[in-house]
């Protein structure tokens, strides 16, 4: 499925949860129009409930999860968090972990962290840092410790997935014994 409005344009990195939500919605295909007939609403009721300087009409719950469902997006989520000082990291998937795909993980990270070099290393040729080069800073390091956070996280996966393989050998090896005395 594609991700709509996933990136916030040019300017937008210091957003508030309300302006993001305003702009998810209005990034949709089609813009709120569509969007709220997909959500089967009135376009004029959801465009009140998005628009951030609107007291008299709120989005349930309910409502704000079929946006991002529908828009695909997790920048609500980060704005979210962001408001609390904290950060979203997307879980792993699991399955069917390779040792490519563990290489991958580990040449992501390597490349991460040179990116966040990089944009340390350009905002500082001026002899300060404005506050446009610490957001993009500050957004390489979260994209490194996230791909770190990833890593970390697949590699307790294939330790438990060791471990359970280790213990369905141990319980293979009990009942062959169990086979061989009882014949």
């Amino acid at each position: 499925m594609p991700t709509i409005n996933t990136r916030p344009n040019k300017g937008q990195q210091d957003m508030n949860t309300l302006d993001v939500i305003h702009d998810v919605a209005h990034g949709y295909p089609g813009g709120v129009e569509a969007l709220a007939a997909r959500m089967g609403k009135s376009a004029d009721t959801l465009r009140k409930k998005v628009l951030p300087t609107n007291d008299t009409h709120d989005l349930t719950v309910k409502e704000l999860r079929k946006i991002e469902d529908y828009c695909n997006t997790d920048r609500i989520a980060d704005a979210f968090a962001n408001d609390r000082g904290l950060m979203c990291i997307k879980k792993p998937d699991f399955e069917n972990i390779s040792d490519k795909a563990f290489m991958d993980l580990f040449l992501d990270i390597q490349k991460k962290q040179g990116q966040w070099a990089s944009v340390i290393s350009e905002s500082m040729e001026s002899g300060d840092i404005d506050w446009d080069e610490f957001l993009r800073i500050k957004e390489q390091a979260y994209k490194y410790i996230a791909a770190i956070l990833e890593a970390t996280a697949r590699l307790g996966s294939s330790m438990a997935l060791s471990e359970e393989n280790k213990i369905a050998r141990s319980k293979r090896k009990i009942a062959q014994l169990k086979n061989m005395r009882g014949k």
